[in-house]
């Protein structure tokens, strides 16, 4: 019996030994590591000040010609690049101009409704700084704007923006995971109108299987908004969650998480700046004259404003804290490099013409690699949503797609 269970154990035990192992980064291609500069050539600075600030980056060697640019939105309370450096190394190493728009100097600093005007005013700075400063070689006719979880809310509120508010206008709008936006109990920005939403612009949401925070709903949302976009213009990259060898590759609300403590915010351009506190209250000098007391109504208009600023502040910064445990011992692995890959695929396509067609008959989108024993990954899963449904009374009705949940 004895011998039985060790002739058992011996074949369990080289099992688990030989456990597949999944994929790396590609060495070439869409996500790989084919660089134009190493890792310690990137320019790195800082634009604005307090909550709209902004930082970019792009590699500090000659262009042969003009960079796109890409504007990365964080997660609310995600506030530091090391979050995310590997992508943003990733991205400005090929060649591209980053902007990452902090929008918020703390944790908690700035409502949930005031994100995209703070990203706004580090976004405005970075790209006049960018335009004055030659090394950058940015081209502004290629924005592109990228978030993740509640930054993607904000990308697409900031790419509606684009062709106006000073903003050239957008080719390429990419949400990893999104957030449901706004409402109650949402830890996400509101979304606003996307019907400025250039209409040759291509928007792709990249959701995850297993993404217990937001699913696909948030991704959903957007689209929906953007419906003016067409079948062409819109589509959504479902990542395949696969458990075949060791570790597994789970496509969570976190994937597009890809820390790098080199990217850290206090190594920074400006180091970790933080929003100026208020002054403290300085009594009226003796004999100063006394400003006249605010009318009785207009004292409790600004109480009313105080209080629902100071509810506002507290609930994002609770919220985000809450959330913010959740990014951290994260590491760089197969799922991040799928998201990769799928973001230099969509740039690629929206940067020659292409649209969300041409992404469907591309067969390197739907595949994300092999496990280290051959076997492949599952593909990627890919949905293009519905047109809209006929508009009633003058006003369109919601997208066939998400009405179908």
């Amino acid at each position: 019996m004895r011998a039985a269970l060790f002739g058992l154990a011996a074949p369990l035990a080289a099992g688990v030994a030989l456990a597949a192992s999944p994929p790396s980064q590609p060495a070439a291609g869409p996500g790989g590591a084919d660089y134009v500069v190493p890792a310690g050539e990137i320019e790195k600075r800082s634009f604005g000040e307090g909550n709209g600030r902004a930082l970019a980056f792009w590699p500090r060697a000659a262009a042969e010609k003009p960079r796109p640019v890409i504007v990365f939105l964080h997660a609310p309370g995600a506030i530091s690049p090391a979050y995310y450096g590997a992508w943003l190394s990733h991205l400005a190493r090929r060649g591209n101009v980053v902007i990452y728009p902090l929008y918020e100097a703390a944790v908690g600093a700035v409502p949930f409704d005031e994100m995209t005007g703070e990203a706004l005013k580090g976004l405005s700075a970075a790209l006049a700084g960018i335009a004055a400063d030659p090394s950058a070689r940015a081209d502004l006719s290629r924005l592109v704007f990228a978030g993740h979880s509640g930054g993607a809310v904000i990308a697409a509120n900031l790419a509606a923006r684009s062709g106006r508010d000073g903003l050239p206008p957008a080719r390429l709008l990419f949400g990893v995971m999104p957030a449901r936006p706004g409402g109650e109990k949402i830890h996400a920005p509101p979304l606003e109108d996307l019907s400025g939403l250039p209409a040759e612009a291509l928007a792709v949401m990249f959701t995850g299987d297993r993404d217990q925070f937001a699913g696909d709903r948030g991704a959903r949302q957007i689209l929906a908004a953007a419906a003016h976009l067409g079948q062409n213009g819109r589509l959504i990259a479902r990542g395949p969650s696969d458990s075949h060898g060791q570790p597994a590759v789970s496509f969570t609300h976190y994937a597009a998480v890809a820390p790098d403590e080199a990217w850290d915010l206090a190594a920074m351009p400006g180091g970790a700046e933080q929003a100026p506190a208020p002054g403290p209250e300085t009594k009226t000098e003796k004999g100063a004259r006394r400003a006249a007391p605010a009318p009785r109504e207009e004292a409790r208009r600004q109480r009313e404003e105080q209080r629902r600023r100071a509810a506002a502040l507290w609930r994002v910064g609770h919220e985000e804290r809450m959330l913010l445990a959740n990014f951290e011992g994260r590491s760089v692995g197969a799922a991040s490099y799928a998201i990769w890959k799928t973001f230099d695929l969509a740039l690629e396509a929206a940067l020659s013409g292409g649209d969300a067609l041409t992404l469907r008959r591309d067969p390197r989108f739907y595949d994300i690699g092999q496990w280290s024993d051959g076997w492949p990954l599952r593909r990627m899963g890919v949905e293009t949503p519905r047109p809209p449904a006929s508009a009633t009374a003058g006003v369109a009705a919601p997208d066939a797609a998400t009405s179908a949940r």
